[in-house]
């Protein structure tokens, strides 16, 4: 909502700017913390002790300077308007040796929050928490434009020094066409089974876990788009030739995989941001639907005539990195639910099951997901959210040698609930990193997933997937709880 205020009514000069931003199409030259440390030593005299103490205190570098730097009587030199580009140039036009003495002088003109914004757009470790799918759905809501419009255009070669607001948003050329994606379908969770009515109506296919593009081929140059409106870059030369083999006038609905020999038995999850250049020849494409035939938009054409163009496509084109996808044979709801209860033996999210005479963006598709696996997890982190609760929490599992964090979670706590957990922290925080607090390991919840999968990243070595807390626990004992060892019990079951 706030952005799309903004971009409502916002100064259209600056709107360009904070695009560029958001979107990763402009950053300044970062700033060392170091810089930042010195800068604050010439303005307020601080001895080292409390910097470091401060530190440990916010939990973040640049917004402690930030407090730090603004004192009872810090004011504004200037009552005008400061124009931040300036100096954010002035800034990186600067020696290195007198940087700090410039970012003392830009502080004096800046009001103690526009002093933080400006510390972290100069960091070198800060991130924008925005997704550009966000960004660009809320320039669709404010400007009624077609959010697939707005990604293709977004997604060019574009600095806000040489395009307007205007050009970037309204402006159009030939390349933009070819490029221009369609609008994805959507796959809701199924509510009610009583609905769906007669089972032969319907095509059923395994839920990929993998990341759905969308492939276009026009004019001899092959697109490819996640549904976050976001350009696949990735390289992966084996690929890319087999979708050079595409006629023109072709778009796909597809799934980017990793293990060919997975597409019998459900598909193993991958990511185009994180390919791998020495894999990058592993790299697979799953099609599942066809949008655009032989240049003619054929969305409005029913299931079942757009999936015989498309076996006819792929096996005309006979390439060993395009497969189409797998159809799941069943007779009646049983016999398929029975299936869905082995989705996780396949590795797969569940099945979709999509109306045979339907056309493309019908909003049909239904996302049918197994029952959630559950774990007795223990409380171990808390943040307060944007509802200024302590909504934002780490559980975690006991291991030999301690606790573990497992996953991140939303709490769903009553309002009575969240009282008892506010009192809790209070009494029982261990330690304070910031805005997080370590509280001690008694509270346990019970928490749902739909799947779970090796991960390096994680300490416990697992990512569980769309975590939920089902209910507080408060007769169960943490010494009763689940451990690492039952969590690797469950993998094994399901892998």
């Amino acid at each position: 909502m706030a952005l799309k205020r903004y971009f409502l009514s916002g100064d259209p000069m600056e709107q360009i700017w904070v695009l560029a931003f958001l979107l990763g199409k402009y950053r300044p030259v970062p700033i060392k913390a170091q810089v930042l440390i010195e800068a604050l030593h010439l303005k307020t005299d601080l001895p080292d002790w409390i910097i470091q103490d401060s530190f440990k205190m916010v939990g973040d570098w640049v917004e402690s300077i930030s407090l730090l730097a603004v004192n009872s009587t810090h004011q504004k030199t200037t009552t005008q308007q400061v124009n931040w580009l300036d100096c954010l140039s002035r800034l990186e036009q600067t020696p290195l040796a007198t940087k700090a003495e410039t970012l003392v002088q830009i502080w004096s003109v800046l009001s103690p929050m526009e002093i933080l914004v400006f510390n972290m757009l100069i960091s070198t470790k800060t991130r924008f928490g925005v997704k550009q799918r966000d960004v660009i759905l809320a320039i669709s809501e404010a400007l009624g434009l077609e959010p697939a419009d707005l990604s293709n255009r977004l997604g060019r070669n574009w600095s806000p020094e040489t395009f307007t607001f205007h050009e970037i948003l309204f402006g159009q050329n030939s390349t933009e066409l070819d490029s221009k994606p369609f609008p994805f379908e959507p796959s809701p969770k199924l509510e009610k089974m009583d609905e769906l009515g007669e089972p032969s109506h319907y095509f059923a296919e395994w839920k990929l876990e993998g990341t759905r593009l969308q492939v276009i081929r026009r004019n001899g140059t092959t697109f490819c788009w996640t549904r976050e409106y976001e350009k696949c870059k990735a390289k992966m030369p084996e690929l890319e030739k087999c979708l050079a083999n595409l006629p023109d006038g072709t778009v796909l609905d597809a799934q980017l995989i990793n293990d060919p020999t997975a597409i019998k038995q459900g598909l193993k999850r991958t990511e185009w941001k994180k390919v791998n250049e020495k894999e990058a020849d592993d790299y697979f494409l799953v099609a599942f639907d066809l949008l655009e035939f032989k240049g003619e938009d054929i969305r409005k054409f029913p299931l079942f005539e757009r999936r015989i163009l498309l076996e006819k496509l792929v096996t005309e084109i006979g390439q060993n990195h395009l497969f189409i996808a797998p159809q799941i044979d069943f007779s009646n709801w049983s016999e398929l639910d029975d299936i869905l209860s082995r989705a996780r033996d396949f590795e797969a999210g569940g099945i979709i099951l999509k109306p045979k005479s339907a056309a493309y963006q019908s909003n049909s598709w239904i996302s049918w997901s197994p029952k959630p696996l559950v774990i007795q997890a223990v409380l171990l982190y808390v943040q307060k959210g944007t509802d200024n609760l302590y909504s934002e929490w780490t559980v975690g599992l006991w291991d030999e040698n301690g606790w573990v964090p497992l996953t991140k979670v939303k709490s769903t706590l009553s309002v009575q609930e969240n009282m008892q957990l506010s009192f809790f922290v209070k009494e029982n925080t261990v330690e304070k990193f910031g805005p997080v607090r370590n509280v001690k390991p008694e509270l346990v919840f019970e928490i749902s997933f739909q799947g779970i999968q090796p991960s390096r990243r994680h300490k416990s070595g697992f990512l569980v997937k769309e975590p939920k807390v089902v209910r507080w626990l408060k007769e169960v004992n943490w010494k009763d709880t689940h451990s690492l060892k039952h969590l690797k019990a469950e993998f094994n079951k399901v892998k």
